[in-house]
């Protein structure tokens, strides 16, 4: 049986209140390597693959196996290889630029997931959580084909296929019937590994969606982590 930690990076690895990652994260993750508790490490982020590259060099980060990227529109492993990866047609592009620009006062920041020229994701940073949840509304009501996710002030845009769980399935497709997959989250973008996982954490100061799709709330990954050395020892 091989046991899988499918985890959120901001918010989750790397807290907001530090934004660093403790040592003793980067401890309990070598000890559950070492003693073979461990097989695969997969860290499901909002960012896309040049954010999270970026990521690397800030937090020093060498400890994954697999990066789901862009909420599950792109996927790179260990040295950073694309495996996997969806498109964003030119026309839904489009049409999502054209209902965000009717917030062009609110939003903050804009930047795109793009490969071989073709943009897999789009992100969007607003003033405040009101503005990003009526914008997610209105781009899942008339985009046909894509899937708005919102996170607090951001909103995350990628073809309706992906999601860190579903883009997970496949990554996982041929020995998902030999995994125990242990999820943690934080945010509304993770209610899905947090639903559907073995076994889900998420912690006092997340999101009220990803509180209510985990199994157990705890006060920090360290904590998820020590919890699953100690029950596969």
């Amino acid at each position: 049986m091989k046991n899988i930690i499918l985890s959120d990076f901001d918010g989750t690895i790397a807290p907001f209140s530090t934004h660093e990652i403790s040592e003793e994260t980067r401890e309990l993750l070598t000890e559950l390597k070492n003693t073979e508790i461990l097989d695969t490490f997969v860290i499901a982020t909002g960012r896309n693959i040049d954010s999270f590259k970026r990521a690397i060099e800030k937090y020093e980060i060498d400890f994954f196996d697999y990066v789901i990227c862009s909420n599950g529109a792109a996927v790179v492993d260990a040295d950073l290889n694309v495996i996997y990866s969806t498109k964003l047609s030119a026309r839904q592009v489009q049409e999502v630029k054209r209902l965000a620009k009717t917030y062009k006062e609110q939003i903050t920041d804009t930047t795109c997931g793009v490969l071989n020229e073709e943009i897999y994701s789009l992100t969007y940073s607003l003033i405040d959580v009101r503005n990003a949840q009526e914008l997610t509304r209105e781009i899942n009501e008339n985009v046909q084909g894509v899937s708005a996710k919102g996170n607090g002030i951001y909103l995350d845009v990628m073809p309706e296929d992906s999601g860190k769980w579903k883009t997970f399935q496949k990554l996982t497709a041929p020995f998902v019937e030999e995994m125990t997959v242990y999820s943690f989250g934080d945010g509304e973008n993770d209610t899905d590994i947090l639903k559907h996982a073995d076994y889900s954490y998420s912690f006092d100061f997340a999101a009220p969606s990803a509180k209510f799709a985990a199994q157990k709330i705890i006060p920090s990954f360290e904590v998820g982590l020590s919890e699953i050395l100690t029950k596969n020892r």
